[in-house]
């Protein structure tokens, strides 16, 4: 059959088999070096398998958790909500690799998580695998025993037993699937469990239908029977063979996300700059967000569909009707306005004193950003979680900007290069509501690991 390039048959008509030999795969359950159980602020950490290929997608943190209740009265006593994503209780995370911190402490992990899923995450996920595995929807409505313990009465907080299956960073956000630690070292992960706050409170008390926390103690959450596994394969010498052929002429790149957090508190007025320097080989996007300055202080979820909402009665979200209040984030839009339109309120980002956009933009602008930014365009890519104005406006309000080329993926560097270079990183908002908030921006960049022999590293951030 002629097979040059003026006559090839498309890939679905062709009769292809073939077989990967000599290939297996197995798991490993790994305990934590640190902890038997965990409360606000208990560091966990953990070292993963040496002299093994492994799935870094199957990397899994599984733990029991208890969302604790307060005493009192069945009038008074509350009882924790679990947030919603089985994530929202790391509040930092590390990442070491051969003794070099290949991922920096961000402070805010849970609620850079939470705002990748706003628009990297669909509908589809988070109502099948999302709450069948992460506990990604909050539970509203009367007490029962899907919720709380019953053989526990009335003082029990909701529990569950949770997987965090999707990790921001090094951990899942890798050009590379398969990572060998026999070549690159021991790879070890280190957690920093979530302030109390990240629960939302439910009143513990038959039939009750209504979310409160108004004058009694706040509940606090502990984690047990916590491990975490992670599979391991075998693909055959020819691999490992390869790696040491590349690796006696040149060094083994592998990039990977990292993120920065810069964070802007208590501001009271009707506009703000949040200001920032960054030195980085590859900046690609960023996410701003605003959340009120009381955010870690313990209390209601923020309800995405109350009728009551800015003058209208606003569209019915898809999906979750409710989101913790230590993540709801606000677009903060004056009191006076709806939120099916634009109104007053205007944003930038600026870089080295160039605008972007070039004009000022408005709230319609950012929603249609969410799913660009993530390059989910055209008929043919799933949807994002952000269902309504509405939602966006009282507690999914991102607001994003691209810099790397769309579709290049994790193995190309595309983003802008700040480094040798005085760059000055910006967000400015104004006409807004005087409510005290904090605003935080995420960078996300894209960093490389370069991998020599000997176990030799040198990460370029």
């Amino acid at each position: 059959m002629d097979d040059s390039p003026s006559f090839r048959l498309p890939r679905n008509l062709l009769f292809v088999a073939d077989q990967l030999s000599n290939f297996s795969r197995n798991r490993f359950r790994i305990e934590s070096t640190s902890a038997d159980t965990g409360t606000a602020g208990r560091i966990i950490t953990m070292n993963m398998p040496t002299s093994a290929l492994l799935d870094m997608k199957s990397f899994r943190f599984h733990y029991d958790i208890d969302a604790g209740a307060t005493g009192g009265t069945t009038t008074t006593r509350v009882s924790g909500l679990i947030p919603e994503s089985a994530d929202a209780i790391i509040q930092s995370l590390e990442v070491y690799v051969n003794g070099i911190q290949v991922q920096q402490a961000t402070q805010e992990y849970n609620f850079l998580s939470h705002a990748l899923r706003l628009g990297g995450y669909n509908q589809d996920s988070q109502q099948s695998k999302g709450r069948l595995v992460n506990h990604s929807q909050i539970y509203n409505g009367k007490v029962n025993p899907d919720q709380f313990d019953a053989s526990m009465g009335e003082t029990s907080g909701e529990k569950a037993s949770l997987v965090v299956d999707q990790w921001t960073g090094f951990l899942n956000q890798l050009s590379t699937r398969y990572l060998p630690t026999d070549l690159i070292g021991q790879i070890t992960v280190r957690i920093t469990l979530a302030p109390n706050g990240v629960l939302s409170g439910a009143t513990d008390v038959s039939g009750a239908t209504a979310i409160t926390v108004a004058g009694v103690t706040p509940p606090s959450y502990t984690l047990s029977n916590m491990f975490f596994t992670i599979d391991s394969i075998v693909v055959g010498e020819a691999y490992n063979s390869l790696l040491r052929n590349q690796l006696a002429s040149s060094a083994l790149p592998l990039n990977y996300k990292e993120y920065y957090a810069f964070t802007l508190p208590n501001q009271y007025g009707n506009s703000f700059t949040n200001r920032f320097n960054l030195s980085s080989g590859s900046i690609d996007k960023l996410y701003a967000l605003n959340r009120l300055s009381t955010y870690a202080t313990f209390g209601q979820a923020v309800d995405l569909v109350d009728a009551s909402a800015n003058l209208t009665s606003p569209l019915t979200a898809i999906g979750n009707q409710l989101v913790s209040k230590y993540f709801a984030s606000n677009s903060f839009k004056k009191t006076t306005e709806r939120d099916s339109q634009d109104g007053t309120l205007r944003y930038n980002f600026n870089i080295n004193n160039i605008q972007f956009p070039q004009y000022e933009a408005t709230n319609s602008m950012a929603m249609a950003d969410v799913a660009y930014t993530q390059d989910k365009v055209g008929l043919d890519p799933l949807g994002i979680l952000i269902t309504s104005p509405t939602a966006f406006c009282r507690g999914q309000a991102i607001y994003t900007l691209q810099l790397n080329h769309a579709g290049m993926g994790l193995s190309t560097q595309s983003g802008y290069n700040s480094r040798g270079i005085n760059s000055t990183l910006s967000f400015t908002m104004k006409n807004i509501d005087s409510t005290a908030k904090d605003n935080t921006v995420f960078v996300e960049t894209t960093a490389q690991m370069r991998i020599a022999s000997g176990k030799s590293l040198a990460v370029s951030f």
